[in-house]
Formats: structure tokens, C-alpha cells, sequence
């Protein structure tokens, strides 16, 4: 073999195989998202760029992140597509992202390729996470390489997705290595030494082809031979770059300044270099730099991060700071800005005030991240101390407002250590809120509280102990202090909600009525136009409510105005969305419900929201139990379960505990429904919750220990469901109790009370699911009394309503007591063929009033390849062939989809 015949690459068949699979797997209309992953120089850009080489994908998006560029927003999505009109919001960017690879597919699969993604900037990962959860149909392979060591560097959102599809590459071994040494060097490695090489190395390709280029293959054939550490790659680099004329040094260096890539002129610049060809000819003859083609001239790049770290970390103090200087000399705007600052070896208040500038511009329009890591700069910068607090305490405020919760737990141990003051304790007590640690957040917030206190700093401060409050379930608190905080303040500060909080506990607490008298002496929220965050306060805030008195119509609509057209990941719209699942759920439209629950949860994975998991989970949950849809609803139940042992707050418990026990009882099993309700019943908050119509966890309960034979227990916990469903008018509530104590008098043998009892349950005002559930105990209870005419009409009339909600484990059960009434179920095998699932139902109601596929695809988040897949499937099921055909058929048939 000659040496370079395959430019240093060997073994990694098996990796290799794993990639064309993925890829093979992404033409089918499969979109994969493929991991690859390992430690520093093991290989990882290697393999996919002799993969890429192979397979020549009809189209490649890449680009590659900088840990010098991580605050930059949006620079590696512009590497892939450009600028795409980014603005501050990702959520948008990633739906622009999906538009533009839908256009992309026509040619074949199409491969995005992201390297270092450990060092990728935020804005970037959250767009494309968002772009990439929504990929359905789509011709597209995602390949993100990244270091695994630490762990934790790359996203777990994005790891969740990669799933299955992942690689972690180990090291190459003894006979790898003793090729690549052939490929090198061009003459055999013996075993033993291809042995000591790969023990020394662990296999690392990069320490390998260090210490063939440091030794020589006869030095590592002397078995005598102390091997040098792996970190002997620095002293490599520096050796190099020492043996390299001064001009090349020069261009190096300078290069090590402006980044893993910049363009060769500038570098020439910054390292005073008149010859700019001799000098990279000779670094890269070195392997110290490489040449890539730019539209307007080369760029010099390194060949591995590592190259560039060692030859940076090397210069000493001095020769930095004035490689930087140089370097601003040669720039312009924010780049020419940050290499001053990191030219500055010493305090500078007039440099500090213009990053300080540079940080709000970037707030302004949204760059939260950057303008948090500006704001650190500028304190850092400022002499004065008291200044220096004053920013670093601005710094603290924005990152957390960012999601940056690394640097912020950076900045906030020297914002421990600095005076006390409001704001310190209020920015102290909203990171220890963030974190989860809900007791130093109460304390730190309430040592911030003080009726000398700024207004709007004491309105958030207000802010946060209501909603610290409202997850430990103390209502009164949190109506108390949700007050002040509008007292102080009538703007509310954006994510930090109110109103709602001060109408969702005057519900719990039994006070519906006055929640929603308050509501109604509020302005009124128009019917166009665009909401105001106070507007969507009061619409989420009175639409829960009115889910819980029995207003369903009304709540749904107040929930669906929040959500809007394009829902949104933020607090408030994010709260609605999760609450609209529920509100479908009761009225009996579950397509609906299983969509929005599904979008929920992948909207609160999206934005890292964890401390809504438990809720969105739980509420996803609800329409996926009652079909019988066991592996998803199980992982709901169980992603809340564990978000709820996470976090540890009572209010997520809580919705924890409600999922498990509604799914328990939809898969028959009463001594689950038992266990389930254990958390529930010790947890002194929920204990106070006065509003009956809150999720119906007490009537299960009771109904799962009649079914136990506990008949006086079960008694116990329907007359306290009285006291509080009687004094109120809770109607939904009072139906299904009447439900359960039919139950209840049957098992005791009273059967006339059973009747009056199941009377009242299937003639009261009740959810559809729970008039046929009513209707399904009362014709089982007339069965097994002999009446079975009377039974097999209200079985008949049960597994109606039952079959239309797709409830299939309820309808086997209705099913089994008709078979033992004698009579055949009817037949649905034309509903079950013509029925849709939940996403084909939203594209099927969009593309009926006329919208494109592409606006389909944008209201819904998906793609337009993904809206084409599911109309496909659509207009199969349905047996039609046009729009107009779809349009006619929902106008005309609307109850037979779903």
C-alpha cells in the first residue's frame, strides 16, 4: 500500500455500515437523526467525511460549532441555510428551517451534517431541535457529531431524539493501528508495537498519528521506549510550530486568535506577515493549518480544535493581548469589540460601558445569551466595585432570563459573596426557584421583599414567592402575594404569571365563583387583535375555571385564543395548551386532545421547560389511556412520574399521581387505582383543594374500592365528594358520583337505590365519556338483574358513544356484557377502516377550509412533506382523490372522522 492511498482512514467498517443504514433509512421517507459521538480526537469527523465521500448525498447542509462562537445567535443555523430572516424567537427560526427543507427533498435525501455540537450556540440547537421533532415524512438525515467527555455536553433534548440511532466510537485496535502505521509510514509496524501503541493511546487515532510523527515507526519498535503521555500532543504542536520559520509562526498564532477558521488575509494581518503564501505553505506542511475555499477568499482553518487550543494557550500574556488588539484593528462591529475585550489585561471603565451598550442592544432584540455573557465582560472590565455588582447582577438577571443556568450558577457564587441588597436576594431566590430548590427560593425571596423596595423589583419578588407557592399548593399564598405583585406593578414581567395564578387557586381553594366575578369586572379581551400578556392571563385563568363549572364550550374557547394559530413555548400559552388538552378530553373531541397534548409535551421538552412536565405529561395522557393506547400513555405516566420525583414540588405529584390513577382505571385494574391515589391523599395540598371538579380522582377511587368490596370506605369518599359537588352545583361531578353509588348499593344489595342511583348518572348533565360510562354500570347492573331488554339498550347506547370516541377498551367490555345478554355487538368495521389518527385529523380540517399544504404545514409545525404524507394516507382511508372531495366529505360527514 502506498502511503495516503486512503488519506489515513482504517477499520470503522461496522460505523460506517450503521451511517449508509441511517441514510438508506432517510430515503424511505424515514427521517433519522443519528448521533455520533466520542472523545476528542478518536475519529468522529473522519467517519463521516469518508461516509460522505461515499455516498454523495444529493444535497449537504453542514456546519460546524465554535467555542469561541457559542454566544453568537444563529451562527451555526445561518452555516446550514443561511440567515433565514432569523429574529430572537427559535421557535419561529426552526419552523423558517423546516419550510426550507421541504424544498430541498425533491432531488433526493438530503443530510445535515453538524459537527461540534457541543459547542454550538444555543439559538441554533433550540431551532433546530424544534425543526427536526416536527420531521414526519421527510427525505432528511441529521448527523451530529460531538465529544462525549464531559457528559452533558450536547443537549439531552437532542439526544432524546437521536434515540436508538446512536455511535460512540471507541479506539482503534492493535491491527487498525498497525495499518494506519503502514498508511503513514509506508512500512509495517509489528504487533507488539502496534500493541504498546494502542494500550498507551487507548486507540485514539489523533494520539496515534501524535506519537507516529513525534517517535517514528523504529523508535516505537524499541520495546526499551518510555512512552510519552497523550498530553505529549500539546509539546507536539508547540515543537512544530517552534521548527516553523517566524512568519509561519506569526500566521499561526494570529490564526489561534481569530478562531478555528478565519480568512487568510486577516490572519496575515493580525501576524504582521508579508509573505502570506510561503507562510501557509509551510504551516500546512506542518499540519498545523489547512486551506478551504470561501466565496471571497481562502480561509486558513486548523485540522483539529485541539491544534488551535495548543497553539493559543501557549502565547504568553503579552503576545495574546496584542494578537487581540490586532485583531480588533483588523475587525469591525461586535468581532472587533470582543477581541478588546479579550485584549484588556486590566480594569477599563470606558471599554466596560461600551460592551455594557453593546449587551442591551443585544437584549433588545432578543440575543439573550450573548447579551448575558457581554454584561459578565463588561463587569469584569469595571473598576469601580460598586459598578461591577450593579452589572454583574444585570448579568445574573439576563442569563437566567436566557436559560443559562451554567453561567448563571457561575456568576451568582461571586453574587453570594458581594453585598446584600434586594436585588441580590431576588436574583439569588429566582435561580434557586429555576433549580428546583423551592425552600432557599421562598427564603432568599422573601429577605428580598420589604416595603422599601423598588416597585417593579418588588412586584417580581412578589411574582415568584406566588408562583413558588403555587407548586408547593399553599393557595393562599399564592393569591395573596400574586396581588401584591399587581399592586406594585401592572405590567406584568413576560413568563411570570398572575392573574392566573390568583384565578387558578381561588378555584382550587372552592372559590370559583369569585374567580370568576374578578374576571368579569377586568376589561374584556376583544375579539381580534393581538393579546396582551394580561389578556392571555385572564383567558387562561377564566377558561380553567369554566372547565371546572361545567363550561366547556366557553373554557375551550378562552384556552384556544391563548394557543392561537402557532402555539408557543412560552409560560402562559404553553399553560393554555396544556389545559385545552384537558378541556377536549372532557368534551369528548380526543383528536384534538391527543394533538395538542402531543405538541405540548414536545413544546416544553423544546424550551427545557422541565418543571411543566408533570402537567403536560399528565394532561397528553388523558385521550391515549381511555383508547387503550398503552405504550404512549404509559410513557406519558411515567415521564411525569419521573419529572415529579425530579422536581419534587406537590403541584407535580399531584398531576403525576392523577395520570397514573386515570390510567389504572382505564386498564381495569382497581388496586393500582388505589396505589395511585396514595400521593394524593398524604399530600396536605391537595388535601385542601376544595374544587371537586379538578380531574375526577376521588370518584375513581371510590369506584376502584367498591370494586375491592372496601364498600364503606368507598361510602366515606363519595359524601366527601358531596360536601363539596352539592353546596356548588358541580353537575359533571354529581353525575358521576351518582354513577359510583349505583355501584356502590348494588354491591350491597340494594337495588333499588342502584337504580335511582343509576338514573340520576345517565340523566344529568355529563361529558360524553362519562354519560356512556353512566349508561354502560347501568345496563351491566340491569343484566345481571335479569332485565336484559332494558340492559342491551343502554349497552347498545353505551358502545355508540363509546365506539365514536375510539374508547377501545371500553368498548370490549360493553361488548362482553351484550355477548352475555345474548346478542351480537353491532358491527364498526367501516368506522375503523375510514378513521383517522389525530394528526391526520388537524391536516384534514386545514386542508378543508381551503389552506395550502404550506400553510398547513406552518400552523401545525410540521412539514409540508409531513402534510403531504398524512393527506396521502387521508385521502386512502376516505376513498377520495381531490380537496374538494375532502372539503364535501367533512362538511357532510364530520362525526365519522376520529
Amino acid at each position: 500500500m502506498k502511503p495516503g492511498a486512503s488519506g489515513g482512514f482504517v477499520g470503522r467498517a461496522d460505523e460506517l455500515a450503521a451511517l449508509e443504514a441511517w441514510l438508506d433509512r432517510a430515503g424511505e421517507g424515514a427521517p433519522t437523526i443519528g448521533l455520533v459521538e466520542g472523545p476528542a480526537g478518536i475519529g468522529k469527523t473522519t467517519l463521516v467525511r469518508r461516509f460522505l465521500e461515499r455516498s454523495r448525498p444529493a444535497r449537504l447542509l453542514k456546519a460546524s460549532g465554535a467555542e469561541e462562537e457559542r454566544l453568537l445567535p444563529y451562527g451555526v443555523l445561518g452555516q446550514l441555510v443561511g440567515t433565514l430572516g432569523v429574529e430572537s424567537d427559535p421557535f419561529t427560526t426552526g419552523a423558517r428551517l423546516l419550510e426550507v427543507l421541504s424544498g430541498l427533498e425533491d432531488d433526493g435525501p438530503v443530510v445535515l451534517l453538524v459537527d461540534d455540537v457541543q459547542w454550538a450556540d444555543a439559538p441554533s440547537l433550540v431551532a433546530l431541535t424544534f425543526a427536526l421533532r416536527r420531521l414526519q415524512a421527510d427525505p432528511v438525515l441529521t448527523l451530529l457529531v460531538a465529544r462525549d467527555e464531559p457528559p452533558g455536553l450536547v443537549p439531552e433534548s437532542l439526544v432524546r431524539l437521536a434515540g436508538d440511532s446512536r455511535l460512540t466510537l471507541a479506539g482503534l485496535d492493535t491491527s487498525e493501528i498497525a495499518r494506519l502505521a503502514m498508511e503513514l509510514e509506508g512500512a509495517p509496524l509489528a504487533v507488539t508495537a502496534a500493541r504498546r501503541l494502542r494500550d498507551h493511546t487507548a486507540g485514539n487515532p489523533l494520539h496515534v498519528r501524535a506519537l507516529l510523527d513525534e517517535l517514528g515507526r523504529e523508535a516505537l519498535h524499541r520495546s526499551q521506549l518510555l512512552l510519552p503521555a497523550p498530553r505529549s500532543f500539546s509539546s507536539l504542536v508547540h515543537r512544530r510550530l517552534a521548527s516553523c520559520p517566524p512568519p509561519t509562526r506569526q500566521l499561526v498564532e494570529a490564526c489561534s486568535v481569530l478562531g478555528l477558521r478565519c480568512p487568510l488575509g486577516v490572519a496575515a494581518q493580525v501576524g504582521d506577515v508579508d509573505d502570506c503564501h510561503a507562510a501557509i505553505d509551510s504551516a500546512v506542511a506542518a499540519h498545523l493549518l489547512a486551506v478551504a475555499d470561501a466565496v471571497a477568499a481562502p480561509d486558513a482553518t486548523f485540522p483539529h480544535p485541539l491544534v488551535r487550543a495548543a497553539v493559543y494557550h501557549q502565547l504568553s500574556p503579552g503576545r495574546r493581548a496584542r494578537l487581540h488588539t490586532r485583531a480588533a484593528s483588523a475587525l469591525t462591529g461586535a468581532a472587533a469589540l470582543d477581541h478588546r475585550i479579550a485584549a484588556a489585561l486590566v480594569a477599563d471603565g470606558e471599554l466596560a460601558a461600551e460592551v455594557k451598550r453593546l449587551a442591551q442592544a443585544e437584549a433588545g432584540h432578543g440575543a439573550l445569551a450573548a447579551a448575558g455573557g457581554h454584561l459578565l465582560a463588561s463587569a469584569r472590565l469595571t473598576p469601580d466595585p460598586a459598578v461591577r455588582q450593579a452589572r454583574l447582577l444585570d448579568a445574573l438577571d439576563v442569563l437566567l432570563d436566557a436559560g443559562a443556568l451554567v453561567d448563571a450558577k457561575q456568576v451568582s457564587a461571586e453574587i453570594e459573596a458581594a453585598a446584600p441588597s434586594a436585588r441580590q436576594r431576588y436574583l439569588l431566590g429566582r435561580l434557586a426557584f429555576v433549580e428546583g430548590r423551592h425552600a432557599d427560593a421562598e427564603a432568599r425571596l422573601l429577605e428580598a421583599w420589604a416595603p422599601e423596595t423598588e416597585p417593579d423589583l418588588a412586584a417580581h419578588v412578589a411574582s415568584y414567592l406566588a408562583w413558588v407557592y403555587s407548586l408547593q399548593m399553599r393557595l393562599d399564598d399564592v393569591i395573596e402575594w400574586a396581588r401584591r405583585s399587581m399592586a406594585m406593578s401592572e405590567t406584568p414581567r413576560i413568563g411570570v404569571p398572575r392573574l392566573s395564578l390568583v384565578l387558578s387557586s381561588l378555584g382550587l381553594a372552592g372559590r370559583s365563583d369569585q374567580a370568576l366575578a374578578t374576571v368579569d369586572e377586568l376589561p374584556g379581551v376583544a375579539a381580534d387583535g393581538a393579546l396582551t400578556p394580561g389578556q392571555m392571563e385572564q383567558l387562561v385563568g377564566r377558561g380553567l375555571v369554566r372547565m371546572w363549572t361545567d363550561e366547556l364550550a366557553g373554557a375551550r374557547e378562552d384556552l384556544a385564543r391563548v394557543v392561537g394559530e402557532r402555539p408557543q413555548p412560552s409560560g402562559v400559552p404553553l399553560v393554555a395548551l396544556g389545559w385545552l388538552t384537558e378541556a377536549e378530553f372532557r368534551l369528548g373531541e380526543w383528536d384534538d386532545s391527543v394533538a395538542h397534548g402531543t405538541l405540548a409535551v414536545s413544546l416544553a421538552a423544546d424550551s427545557d421547560q422541565v418543571w411543566m412536565s408533570a402537567f403536560v405529561n399528565t394532561m397528553a395522557s388523558l385521550a391515549l389511556a381511555a383508547r387503550g393506547e398503552w405504550p404512549r400513555a404509559v410513557r406519558h405516566v411515567a415521564a411525569a412520574r419521573q419529572a415529579a420525583q425530579a422536581i419534587g414540588d406537590p403541584a407535580s405529584a399531584g398531576y403525576a399521581a392523577m395520570a397514573a390513577v386515570h390510567l389504572a382505571f382505564c386498564q381495569g385494574d382497581p388496586p393500582a387505582v388505589v396505589a395511585a391515589v396514595a400521593p394524593l391523599m398524604a399530600s396536605p395540598g391537595w388535601r385542601q383543594v376544595h374544587e371537586p371538579g379538578v380531574m375526577a380522582w376521588r370518584e375513581l377511587f371510590a369506584e376502584a374500592l367498591v370494586a375491592l368490596g372496601r364498600l364503606d370506605e368507598a361510602a366515606q369518599v363519595l359524601d366527601g365528594v358531596d360536601a363539596l359537588a352539592v353546596p356548588r352545583s358541580r353537575r359533571s361531578v354529581l353525575t358521576r358520583v351518582a354513577r359510583v353509588r349505583g355501584a356502590l348499593a348494588a354491591a350491597r344489595g340494594d337495588r333499588d337505590g342502584a337504580r335511582t342511583a343509576f338514573e340520576a348518572a345517565v340523566s344529568g348533565v355529563a361529558t360524553p365519556f362519562e354519560r356512556a360510562l353512566g349508561e354502560e354500570a347501568y345496563g351491566r347492573f340491569l343484566r345481571r338483574a335479569g332485565e336484559r331488554r332494558a340492559a342491551a339498550s343502554r349497552l347498545e347506547s353505551a358502545l355508540s358513544c363509546l365506539a365514536a370516541l375510539g374508547a377501545t377498551p371500553f368498548v370490549e367490555r360493553v361488548q362482553t356484557e351484550l355477548a352475555a345478554c345474548g346478542l351480537s355487538p353491532m358491527r364498526r368495521s367501516g368506522r375503523e377502516k375510514g378513521r383517522l389518527t389525530p394528526q391526520e385529523l388537524a391536516v384534514a380540517r386545514l386542508v378543508g377550509t381551503g389552506r395550502t399544504n404550506r400553510e398547513v404545514a406552518t400552523q401545525l409545525v410540521i412539514s409540508v412533506k409531513t402534510v403531504e404524507y398524512h393527506l396521502g394516507n387521508i385521502y386512502a382511508k376516505l376513498d377520495l382523490r381531490t380537496r374538494a372531495q375532502l372539503a364535501a366529505h367533512l362538511a357532510g360527514r364530520t362525526s365519522s372522522l376520529g
